[in-house]
């Protein structure tokens, strides 16, 4: 499941993510990306690799905001630091079963909450307090882009380059973006189809 669309509105400061997944639990399935967004021209001399949000690992969730995902054997201060991937949520969706998930983060105070089938399993933070994430990115649905995917001024796609193993095996459907602040309440909303509640 691959989706590339260009991306001219903005979260800026807050962040609701939900989608309905279906995770393979193929013990060889590849630490798959559920939605990935980028943005060129950051502060960083290399944008290769580097994420403006990412929602990844269907065996142990993780948040990623405005870094890089590092292996563990890749860190230039040894791998007793062990891998950085954001933000752990402690949610495996490797099960071969439909789960709807939602992710919520905020810039203010760093918060980061998910629910899984409406119940709420995870509140956690600070994570990324103060950061902005930036406009005019490309997302992408089952798959982490190596960088911004490339669009004439007409909106068709001329690049996007995507990271080697990291497809996500097994479904996707309904994913909603918001930049409210999730509460139960919204979460429950989320997960009708079709949803009942507003995506701004």
């Amino acid at each position: 499941v691959v989706s590339y669309v260009p991306f001219t509105d903005s979260f800026t400061d807050t962040l609701t993510i939900g989608v309905w997944v279906r995770g393979s639990s193929l013990p060889s399935a590849p630490e798959g990306t559920i939605w990935s967004y980028a943005v060129g021209g950051s502060e960083n001399s290399d944008d290769r690799g580097y994420h403006e949000v990412l929602l990844s690992n269907h065996r142990d969730l993780s948040l990623l905001i405005r870094d890089r995902v590092v292996d563990a054997d890749a860190r230039f201060d040894g791998n007793t630091g062990g891998d950085r991937r954001g933000i752990k949520l402690g949610v495996n969706l490797a099960d071969d079963e439909w789960h709807f998930v939602v992710v919520s983060w905020r810039s203010i105070d760093g918060r980061v909450i998910c629910f899984l089938d409406g119940a709420k399993v995870f509140d956690g933070g600070p994570y990324k307090a103060g950061e902005v994430i930036r406009q005019e990115g490309s997302h992408m649905l089952g798959m982490a882009q190596e960088g911004p995917c490339n669009y004439t001024e007409t909106g068709v796609l001329t690049k996007c380059e995507v990271k080697e193993n990291t497809g996500f095996i097994g479904q996707l459907q309904n994913l909603h973006l918001m930049r409210t602040f999730a509460t139960q309440e919204i979460a429950a909303l989320m997960m009708e189809i079709p949803s009942k509640v507003s995506m701004e």
